[in-house]
């Protein structure tokens, strides 16, 4: 089976219907969304926004669902007040749909967790419960509950919004720019709960988004290896990509569908 993963697209609702369409064109069946899809701002525009990727997927050949990680841009409020259905997952149309922090799912004998939610480093220049929503955050209780549940080396890929440390690339970004000690702090919240769950799992894979960069290497973590990829935001060549569930392969795919040159084993 072959899955289609893509990073941040920040309620762009152009470059949401370019990806979908290019998802349909490569073939899959079912997309992962790593978070920061943009589901913030007016209930009416989240509506529309919604709608129209629905749209583009009845556009399709072929059924396509889209399946949703939240990231920290999203109203948790607005999230919360949708309905949960029996098989734990939101459902907000027929083929699009959010799982909870912490979902455990399987493809071709290979076994996902999904861990939603990132601190944003930003915080200070947004309004608490308008575009900043504290529920972001992965708390220790829901670490300590994803923790109790699943068994180490029993999850092959984790699809999450944030990173763990560790990856010195990013460890270095986290430390540029404006940011204060205190923003720079908050920013660290959620990815040390990140972390306890990462280091427990020990999975072969893991992806995330978030950082607005493209990721591609096989990282030692005391013990354990494990390889990462990182998508970047729409409107560039690395926010999407098609993973083979059997052979645990990666190729990446621009807006018309096509295989992207192969990214080396490097940070850019």
């Amino acid at each position: 089976m072959r899955i289609g993963i893509a990073g941040d697209w920040h309620k762009n609702v152009h470059w949401a219907e370019t990806a979908i369409a290019a998802f349909g064109a490569a073939g899959v069946s079912e997309v992962w969304h790593l978070g920061d899809i943009g589901f913030i701002g007016p209930v009416e525009g989240i509506n529309f926004y919604i709608d129209k990727m629905q749209e583009a997927i009845d556009k399709l050949d072929h059924e396509l669902r889209l399946g949703v990680v939240l990231g920290n841009h999203e109203d948790y409020d607005w999230v919360e007040r949708q309905v949960v259905a029996a098989d734990g997952l939101i459902w907000l149309t027929k083929d699009i749909f959010i799982v909870p922090r912490g979902y455990v799912f399987e493809r071709e004998k290979r076994r996902f967790l999904a861990v939603s939610g990132a601190s944003s480093i930003d915080y200070k220049q947004r309004i608490r419960g308008h575009d900043w929503f504290l529920q972001e955050n992965i708390t220790r209780g829901e670490a300590d509950g994803i923790i109790e549940d699943v068994l180490p080396g029993t999850i092959d890929v984790m699809l999450c919004h944030d990173a763990p440390t560790g990856i010195a690339e990013l460890d270095i970004a986290a430390l540029e720019g404006r940011w204060d000690m205190g923003e720079r702090h908050y920013a660290e919240t959620s990815r040390i709960q990140l972390n306890r769950i990462f280091q427990h799992v020990m999975p072969t894979q893991l992806w995330h988004g978030h950082w607005h960069r493209t990721v591609r290497g096989t990282y030692g973590f005391g013990g354990f290896e494990t390889s990462i990829f990182g998508l970047d935001r729409e409107w560039t060549e690395g926010n999407m990509a098609v993973l083979d569930t059997r052979k645990l392969t990666v190729t990446d795919i621009g807006r018309d569908g096509q295989p992207l040159p192969k990214v080396g084993d490097s940070f850019r």
